[in-house]
């Protein structure tokens, strides 16, 4: 049987012969001083494929694609790291550790986290070197993005709120519960003791099979829209329960405790949520800019024909 593990683990990709010219390496791509060479743009490209199946690696139009992701992530990472260095910033090693440290811990062990390594189709040190790179890119973007909150006023909220008021309306709700059986007897059977006048709390802690038996089936507030069988109990009055509802999770009873209308939120419970909404465009809007500036001053070289050249071998893997 075919294991899709262990065919990306065995994912290799080869450039053509004049990688061996001379027995060396050769240089595919050169941002400023940085140069990344044939054999590391197979790395790169063999992460960005690791998630396709057998398939679609194949296909030209997907490796293209991906080799132009390698071309552009390897861009940005150099532009980011060229530009902290003159800012003065930079990952301290004992930091990357305690990082390292922090997500093995989330491992029963070493081993485990190594053969998570592994699936993913990654060495120690490639992925030491991506996490990195992220560490040092939230010190850039922190010290870019370190006054695009400070430049958003009470008037700006408010007139985004006002022009964005679809956004916060809240919908229709209901404060349900219920009783969930596993067949139509059994919920035959609760209807009639709900009929004698049994109490629906009661039933639902000791018959219903839902998780929110424990609270006495009370699902708290669901709002229209979220299930369609839950939608099925919006025209009953509070107080009152719907008769058996058949659904793909099994048979419903359910109570109407109390409904609410569709509402806009008031503006000061959404004010916080504005702010981040204002501020994460601010910072897309930051970002982009920088590394436009960052990209236009850098001197970019492709080796074009080397990279086109470059083709990807696939090794199926019997597991026995």
């Amino acid at each position: 049987m075919k294991t899709y593990i262990l065919f990306i683990a065995l994912l290799t990709l080869i450039s053509c012969t004049k990688k061996q010219k001379q027995g060396g390496d050769i240089v595919v791509l050169k941002v400023n001083d940085s140069k990344l060479m044939a054999s590391d743009f197979a790395t790169y490209l063999s992460h960005e494929l690791k998630d396709y199946n057998l398939l679609a690696v194949k296909d030209e139009k997907i490796i293209t694609r991906a080799k132009a992701e390698v071309v552009r992530k390897y861009i940005v990472r150099v532009v980011t790291r060229d530009w902290a260095r003159k800012q003065g910033l930079f990952v301290r090693k004992e930091h990357i550790d305690q990082q390292v440290a922090k997500i093995r811990e989330s491992y029963p062990d070493d081993l485990t986290f190594r053969r998570a390594l592994i699936e993913e189709n990654l060495s120690f040190n490639f992925w030491k070197t991506q996490l990195k790179f992220s560490l040092l890119q939230k010190k850039v973007s922190q010290q870019l993005f370190e006054r695009a909150a400070a430049d958003i006023d009470e008037k700006e909220l408010k007139n985004y709120y006002k022009t964005h008021k679809n956004k916060y309306i809240r919908p229709e709700r209901a404060h349900l519960r219920q009783i969930l059986l596993d067949t139509k007897n059994n919920a035959r059977r609760i209807e009639q003791e709900l009929k004698q006048g049994k109490s629906f709390k009661d039933l639902a802690k000791k018959f219903s099979i839902a998780p929110e038996a424990v609270q006495s089936g009370d699902l708290g507030w669901i709002e229209k829209g979220t299930l369609s069988v839950f939608d099925k109990a919006f025209d009953l009055r509070p107080g009152r329960r719907s008769k058996v509802i058949k659904s793909p999770y099994g048979y419903h009873i359910i109570q109407m405790i109390k409904k609410q209308p569709s509402k806009t939120i008031p503006f000061k419970q959404v004010r916080e949520k504005i702010i981040e909404e204002l501020v994460a465009k601010k910072e897309q809007v930051v970002y982009s800019k920088w590394l436009e500036e960052q990209i236009r001053k850098s001197k970019v070289y492709k080796n074009e024909i080397i990279i086109n050249n470059i083709s990807v071998e696939t090794h199926d893997h019997q597991n026995h």
